[in-house]
Formats: structure tokens, C-alpha cells, sequence
């Protein structure tokens, strides 16, 4: 088919005319030329109710409005024969089932423009999946992944904090006697923003060693540390695993993880 001029109108669900508030359910594709007039309706009002609420509108009024808007577009004497014919149908609509102003463009094949139209400007587009972000210690991410795998250690575990009564979500744990609760922190270069945090996993690590599970067991937090790197890297080091030690939390060092690992393999059960 050779192009042809043609117009698109899309058809919207406005509840409130006032507020200028639409919601895009189908588009209609008009070339006059080959006298083709059609619209593409959108299935189920899912994304109305998303929009504006179960309260705004009435499905079975909906679809009634929606198939009698098709109906004189498509197979009355209100079928457009000009654009001027489709300017006066839009112009016409006053309820809350409307069409936007025409729009031209040129139109090669009308069924396969009409389809691209309702999939660009009517259809949702899906949200792309979230990247899983890489784990900070990859190796350590690899032997408890191993341990699940045998039933020595479960991932992703939200845990309690006696006294604050705030839960917290931890990685990795295994038992070697009791509860290790093994979470890889990764500190910013900036002092007081990695003290700060120091202090907020020292806190949760000394309200864990100072209080039995809900079924007596001991239990204690390791925090595996990764740093950004910065020119005061030593004292920033020192100052976190002070911080760490003093109150009852296991800080691994970045140059002690392969050992630390060597170490959960051999006692986790």
C-alpha cells in the first residue's frame, strides 16, 4: 500500500474534566484516503482503577462508554469521512470517555500502524527487573552459597535486635556453636560517615552478644570490611576496627578473608 496521510486520536478516560487528569485505554487510527477508521481499546480498566482509584469510575458504565465510543467511530453515520468529520467528533465529546485532539502522520500499512501506535502510546511499558547488585566479597558469597547447598548455613536472613526492637537483614549465617551472623560492610572513605557506621554495627553486634535467641542459643555478629580507598586508609581502618572489637563484633580484615573463609568451612555445621 502506498502511504497515505492519516490521524490518530487517543481515546481517554478523564473522571474529573476539571483537573485535566486522563488516563490513556486505546487509540484510534484514521486515514481517509482509504477510508479506514479503527480503535484499539485497551483490556480490563487495571490501569484506571491504578491511577485514580477503584472509587472513580464504574467498570460495567466504563465498558459501555468504551463500546458505544467504537461503535459510532466505526459503524454509524457519525464515521468519520474527513478530518474536519473527526475534528467535530472530538469536539462533540463531553463525557468522561474522550478523544485528544487529532494528530497527522503518514500511515504505510493502517493496521500495522495501529498496532504500533496502541503498543508505544497505550500500553504500560514494563519496568526493566532490577540488576541484582554484585555481592561485595564475592568469594565469601561462593562458599555460603555451598554451605545452603549442604544445609551448613542460610542466606538472607532478617534478624532481630534485642532492646531497639529493629530487625535487620543478614546475608550469611551459620552455627559453630552458636549463631554467627556474617555480614560484608563496605565503608566510604569519608571519616565520619564510615564511624558513624561503625558505630551503628557496633551497637547491633553488642545487643546480640549480650542476649540468648528466643531459644537460648548465644549468638554474635562478624562484620566482613572492604574500604573505599583514601590517603588516610590506615587510621580510618584502625579507628572502625576499634570501634568494631570493642564492642563484641568480629571484624574480618580485607587481607584475613581467606583465612576467615578456610575458617567457616571447616566449622559451620
Amino acid at each position: 500500500m502506498h502511504p497515505q496521510p492519516g490521524y490518530y486520536s487517543l481515546v481517554q478516560f478523564c473522571p474529573d474534566p476539571s483537573r485535566l487528569e486522563a488516563v490513556n485505554v486505546g487509540v484510534l487510527l484514521f486515514c481517509p484516503a482509504s477510508d479506514f477508521v479503527q480503535v484499539k481499546l485497551i483490556d480490563g480498566n487495571d490501569r484506571v482503577k491504578k491511577v485514580f482509584g477503584k472509587e472513580a469510575f464504574h467498570p460495567r458504565a466504563l465498558d459501555a462508554a468504551k463500546r458505544g465510543l467504537v461503535y459510532r467511530l466505526e459503524k454509524t453515520d457519525d464515521r468519520p469521512r474527513s478530518k474536519e468529520d473527526l475534528e467535530r467528533f472530538v469536539g462533540a465529546r463531553a463525557d468522561n470517555v474522550r478523544l485528544s485532539e487529532p494528530r497527522s502522520l503518514v500511515v504505510d500499512e493502517p493496521q500495522q500502524e495501529l498496532e504500533a501506535l496502541f503498543q508505544k502510546l497505550v500500553i504500560e511499558p514494563a519496568r526493566p527487573r532490577a540488576r541484582r547488585r554484585p555481592p561485595l566479597v564475592p568469594e565469601l558469597e561462593a562458599l555460603f552459597r555451598n554451605l545452603k547447598r549442604d544445609k551448613r548455613a542460610r542466606l538472607n536472613v532478617s534478624v532481630e535486635v534485642p532492646v531497639l526492637e529493629k530487625r535487620i537483614n543478614v546475608p550469611y549465617v551459620y552455627e559453630n556453636g552458636l549463631i554467627n551472623y556474617v555480614k560484608p560492610y563496605y565503608f566510604p572513605a569519608k571519616e565520619s560517615s564510615a564511624e558513624n557506621a561503625a558505630m551503628v554495627l557496633a551497637v547491633e553486634g553488642d545487643l546480640l552478644a549480650k542476649h540468648l535467641t528466643a531459644d537460648g542459643r548465644d549468638q554474635k555478629l562478624v562484620v566482613v570490611t572492604t574500604f573505599a580507598p583514601t590517603d588516610r586508609n590506615d587510621r580510618l581502618r584502625q579507628r572502625v576496627f576499634g570501634v568494631l572489637e570493642e564492642y563484641h563484633v568480629q571484624a574480618v580484615r580485607p587481607e584475613n578473608v581467606t583465612e576467615y573463609i578456610e575458617q567457616v568451612q571447616r566449622e559451620a555445621h
